[in-house]
């Protein structure tokens, strides 16, 4: 029995130091071929890179986001979104923002609002202006890609500040083609809820971590997803296909079966 108990230790102990120590330093990029209803043609091949819930508290999260940056601006995607939750605090959100502000890509970097960015207050949008960056809040953006017309949407933060797709949505009809981000899934939730004519073709959101510390990847009640590690992150939300993205960082020291992701998505035409 002492035997079993010991076993049951080291096992504990050898999966505590890779929750703790490797996994949250791991990076998975995920590559997404999403085929959409209504794409317009010139948009067909239009890529985005989207990462969420930084959480930046040191140094050595800032040498990781560095090096991430760098990986997004060698892949050139067309749009680069932030769901949010940039950093743990206002020293940091600093320095973060500072690291930001070398992405590049021609629509430009686009920041929603995060749980943990709203304590930020006015200087969430003041230093990611400032870095270059467009911080958003219930909002949308008219862009254009090589003559086609397309409308990034923007959410704010469902949890703690005040998501309001009526204002985001506001003069936008049910032919114009959409992408949604938000830090939250439940504000693309809210959309289908307020029965809002427009559902935008495609929604990109984190904050679940993947449930960031699961049962060996089979459940855990953040994750908001059954079988998180092994399950699709894309999920359906009446009808507009949503990413549940696991995000880079995490709000404690510890991940397990739980990777952090950067994503990669090409839109094309449906066959």
């Amino acid at each position: 029995m002492a035997g079993l108990w010991i076993a049951v230790a080291v096992a504990a102990a050898i999966a505590l130091f890779y929750a703790h120590r490797i996994e949250p330093r791991r990076l998975l990029t995920r590559r997404d071929t999403l085929r959409v209803p209504r794409l317009p043609a010139a948009m067909d091949g239009f890529s985005i890179a989207f990462f969420s819930d930084l959480h930046i508290a040191s140094k050595g999260d800032l040498d990781r986001l560095s090096q991430l940056v760098a990986h997004v601006n060698a892949e050139a995607p067309d749009l680069i979104l932030i769901g949010g939750d940039i950093s743990r605090d206002r020293s940091s959100f600093r320095a973060a923002a500072a690291c930001l502000s070398r992405l590049r890509c021609p629509h430009g970097v686009y920041v929603a609002r995060g749980n943990h960015d709203v304590d930020r207050g006015e200087g969430f949008y003041l230093q990611l202006r400032r870095a270059g960056l467009t911080p958003c809040r219930n909002e949308h953006f008219a862009l254009s890609h090589k003559g086609a017309a397309f409308v990034l949407v923007a959410l704010d933060d469902y949890q703690v500040a005040d998501c309001r797709p009526a204002d985001a949505l506001a003069g936008l009809t049910p032919d114009d083609f959409a992408i949604a981000f938000a830090h939250e899934p439940k504000a693309i939730r809210q959309i289908v809820r307020e029965g809002h004519r427009l559902r935008p073709a495609l929604a990109l959101t984190g904050h679940t971590h993947g449930g960031q510390v699961t049962l060996f990847g089979l459940y855990s009640p953040l994750a908001t997803r059954p079988l998180p590690a092994f399950s699709s992150p894309w999920r359906d939300i009446g009808g507009i296909p949503t990413l549940y993205s696991n995000g880079v960082g995490q709000s404690m020291r510890l991940r397990f079966c739980a990777v952090p992701t950067l994503h990669f998505i090409t839109l094309k035409s449906m066959l």
